[in-house]
């Protein structure tokens, strides 16, 4: 299976998939994000005043987050990643809701530019019910390994501080 901590492997052809986790993690709402939307208000505040945008390098230890999510996806079982997102979200939401306090209170930044921010930092009581449902089919079905689940969910949240760490 590998490392959780290592970048992912790309798998051989003809090897077995993973079931796709986009039919459980989809949210009517999140449409927003996407071809401008959400997202879009936000570049329009970050750059609407600041010329060319200058090629920066991200620090060595940005990577860390979305790699662990990339090996997730690739290794993991779907109810142990599941579990382990669904523990970070609350963590996730809280991040979100004091960036767009911040982006409105010392830049002065309106609806438009925070509504990505916004929409993830409120709860979202239909997306913990599915992972309910679907943490309950791996409980029920044997493929629900809790310690797996809660080294994944550790390391994501320790990557996540990292993150949110690097960039402060």
């Amino acid at each position: 299976m590998g490392d959780p901590g290592r970048p992912p492997r790309l798998r051989a052809p003809g090897a077995t998939r993973r079931p796709r986790l986009r039919g459980l993690l989809h949210h009517p709402r999140d449409r927003r994000g996407t071809g401008g939307g959400a997202s879009g208000g936000l570049r329009t505040g970050l750059w609407r005043d600041a010329g060319p945008v200058p090629r920066l390098r991200p620090p060595g230890r940005l990577p860390g987050l979305p790699r662990h999510v990339s090996w997730l996806a690739l290794n993991a079982s779907p109810a142990d990643v599941v579990l382990a997102l669904t523990a970070n979200f609350s963590a996730w939401g809280g991040y979100c809701a004091r960036i767009a306090t911040g982006l409105r209170t010392h830049y002065g930044f309106g609806d438009e530019a925070c509504a990505f921010f916004d929409f993830f930092a409120e709860p979202a009581p239909d997306l913990d019910a599915q992972a309910a449902s679907a943490v309950q089919a791996g409980l029920d079905s044997g493929t629900l390994d809790p310690d797996s689940a809660h080294t994944y969910g550790t390391l994501l949240q320790k990557y996540e501080s990292m993150f949110w760490s690097t960039l402060s």
